[in-house]
């Protein structure tokens, strides 16, 4: 199962993603916000406003690509990402399905696994058809979301700090850390992450010269925006937007990596 932090794809105009978590939590971020899975749930988000998800290092989980309709954009009503407790038996039936069908995944031959998958997507969505969208009050995730919002309107500023971070969402800078220490993470890594990957999407998706997104994302200087950048990326930034750029004529299928593609659903096995 995947377990460590992913970078999205942005080739995604028509595609649903799918993850499931059967145990550990994950940290989910689209553009407009964050939400946390955990135990047995289900988050459903429209790909293109994916930004990143972080995991426990020792969570359980898998993820399915499928194709954006309808159905899908009724059972989001409007937003971009929708939470499903998976806890109740119909659930835990549908969750314990997907996994063991990729146990055996790669023991089906074409024909089964496009109709394992098709009947498995129709039983979650008549089942999501029943279910109200809970409403998740849990603190932690308020303030995790509070966390996020601040650090998003701020991004820009190079001294922004856990302190004023935690006064802010009006909790102490041990509970924020700690909230973040749950996802195997530092305040200050979760920033140079967010900073990275919005530079990231800028780079792909603009021509704004790079010494701008750098300071516009918090970076003091140039030089080092590059020298974080190339510890993350492996590239300069420079060069990465010129390779995603040119990758964006020539990608097929929307397969964001995953390995296993049937007529329009995808599923990850690793």
């Amino acid at each position: 199962m995947r377990t460590s932090m992913e970078n999205i794809s942005h080739n995604k105009k028509s595609t649903i993603r799918l993850d499931l978590v059967k145990s550990g939590k994950e940290m989910i971020l689209t553009a407009e916000g964050m939400s946390v899975l955990r135990d047995l749930s289900l988050g459903i988000t429209e790909s293109p406003h994916l930004v990143k998800t972080y995991c426990q290092s020792d969570t359980v989980k898998t993820y399915l690509i499928v194709e954006n309709n309808a159905q899908w954009q009724s059972l989001l009503n409007g937003r971009n990402f929708r939470k499903v407790d998976l806890s109740s038996a119909g659930g835990r039936y549908l969750l314990q399905g997907i996994f063991t069908m990729e146990d055996y995944w790669t023991d089906y031959d074409p024909n089964e696994k496009e109709l394992f998958l098709s009947q498995w997507i129709n039983l979650l969505t008549a089942w999501l058809l029943q279910q109200t969208p809970s409403k998740n009050a849990e603190n932690q995730q308020n303030k995790l979301q509070h966390a996020f919002d601040f650090i998003r309107l701020n991004i820009a500023d190079p001294d922004l700090s856990v302190k004023e971070t935690a006064h802010y969402c009006r909790i102490s800078v041990r509970i924020l850390q700690k909230y973040f220490q749950s996802f195997d993470l530092s305040f200050t890594a979760f920033v140079n992450d967010l900073r990275l990957a919005n530079a990231a999407q800028e780079l792909f998706k603009t021509e704004t010269p790079i010494t701008r997104i750098a300071f516009q994302n918090g970076f003091s200087s140039s030089a080092y925006f590059t020298k974080r950048f190339k510890e993350k990326y492996k590239t300069t930034p420079k060069n990465y937007r010129q390779r995603e750029q040119a990758m964006l004529f020539n990608a097929k299928n929307n397969s964001n990596g995953c390995p296993i593609t049937v007529c329009n659903c995808k599923v990850n096995d690793g």
